[in-house]
């Protein structure tokens, strides 16, 4: 019988926070962001961009442990349907896990980078 390692479940926790300033909203991940919170994200991700427009908003992924192919892929289209419509999505943190894999997102080194960003372009004043 193989040796099966017990999962972790802090190892593998995942939390979202969101929180607003002015008309930006703020999605804070931490965790690993891979299989279900996955689902989760995108899910969220999809209703905000339908119901917000248009969307303003900063992902700050600096607490992701962990990230697959999987949450890249909803950071740049979530990243390019905001920008599509009109707003933008802006990514921030993540450093570590981004590296060359950054094409396509609208990145910040900060959250207090992002929103001065924002406020400089006027898009924080939307809506």
């Amino acid at each position: 019988m193989p040796d099966v390692q017990p999962v972790d479940p802090i190892e593998n926790d995942f939390s979202i926070r969101i929180r607003t300033r002015g008309h930006v909203l703020l999605i804070q991940l931490e965790g690993a962001l891979v299989g279900t919170p996955v689902d989760i994200v995108r899910t969220y991700v999809t209703s905000t961009l339908a119901t917000l427009v248009p969307l303003v908003a900063v992902a700050d992924v600096s607490a992701l442990t962990m990230m697959d192919d999987a949450g890249l892929d909803i950071l740049r289209s979530a990243t390019r349907q905001a920008r599509n419509a009109g707003g933008r999505f802006v990514v921030t943190g993540g450093h570590h896990l981004l590296n060359i894999s950054a094409a396509g997102l609208d990145l910040a080194p900060t959250v207090t980078e992002a929103f001065t960003r924002l406020d400089d372009s006027g898009e924080h004043a939307r809506n």
